[in-house]
């Protein structure tokens, strides 16, 4: 298999994963995240604990295969890939690393214990870092794809603006 082509499907491979995620962190942010504070009483822990049961599985392979695409990208750099696009793209991988375990796996620990609003309200709040983080690697992998397969630039105003003429 030529570089070239290994690269293509690797930045494919990125794209895909990425939207896969935003679309995800979005779910989380906008509905998952704020129902915690509806569910009262003794019905919280047994729901905090179901959701981080069910969830962990799904994001954590997800996240470490999205970093290993990434690390892949940024190795491979070079006359057909920007070092730049990569560095850009690990570097949002970075951000959303950090926030994860230094911010909200510890306050899902706390949450865990006892629901108590200020941590339930700090936990949507930066959880906003991700959301953000995730969307904006999604639509620059998106961007990158299209250069690194050099799409014709008629074609990609045709399917931005959803004008397409059928015979």
């Amino acid at each position: 298999m030529d570089s070239e082509f290994f690269l293509s499907l690797i930045a494919l491979v990125n794209v895909c994963v990425s939207w896969f995620m935003v679309g995800l962190i979005w779910v989380i942010q906008i509905v998952t995240y704020p129902i915690f504070s509806s569910v009262g009483g003794y019905k919280y822990d047994s729901f905090h604990s179901k959701h981080v049961s069910l969830i962990t599985p799904l994001v954590a392979p997800l996240m470490v295969f999205e970093l290993t695409v990434a690390v892949v990208l940024l190795a491979m750099s070079g006359p057909y890939w920007n070092y730049g696009y990569s560095a850009v793209n690990l570097g949002f991988m970075a951000i959303i690393w950090t926030s994860t375990f230094l911010v909200q796996i510890p306050l899902h620990a706390k949450l865990s214990v006892r629901f108590e609003k200020k941590n339930h309200t700090r936990l949507v709040k930066t959880n906003w870092i991700r959301t953000f983080a995730w969307t904006i690697k999604g639509l620059l992998s998106t961007i990158l794809i299209f250069s690194l397969l050099q799409i014709p630039r008629f074609i990609i105003r045709q399917i931005l603006i959803l004008k397409f003429e059928f015979y």
